[in-house]
């Protein structure tokens, strides 16, 4: 029997933004407390669990005044804030609902670089300019 599952997709917008956050494969847990193939697959625009999601974007407010152009999107309302928090957690994270045999069926990207083709082939991103 089959059951809908409930996840999330970054918003491919601010893929690129919090890269800087990331370092490399053996530090991506401790400095934003996801694993690698969650990275993948939020560079792929595939679907993550929610927790996931959650444990990112809490990442990235406790950092935002690492990521200058999420201020420049969302400007703070306060000045105690480094971004303006509500937009940008009505912005950020996008749910689905998926059948749990889709997750099987799931492309496995296994690289950034797949990944990174994948977003671009969804987005329009002519393959000629993916480098």
């Amino acid at each position: 029997m089959t059951r809908k599952i409930k996840m999330c997709v970054v918003n491919h917008v601010f893929v690129e933004d919090i890269q800087i956050l990331i370092g490399s494969q053996m530090e991506i847990m401790g400095n934003i407390g996801i694993s690698w193939n969650s990275w993948i697959k939020i560079v792929g625009g595939l679907p993550i669990r929610i927790s996931v999601g959650q444990r990112l974007s809490n990442r990235i407010l406790e950092n935002a005044h690492l990521l200058p152009r999420l201020k420049q999107v969302f400007p703070p309302l306060r000045s105690n804030e480094a971004i303006n928090v509500i937009a940008f957690e009505n912005a950020f994270l996008r749910p689905v609902s998926i059948w749990d045999g889709q997750i099987l069926k799931q492309q496995q990207l296994r690289s950034v670089r797949r990944a990174m083709a994948l977003r671009d082939m969804r987005h329009g991103v002519e393959a000629s300019q993916i480098s």
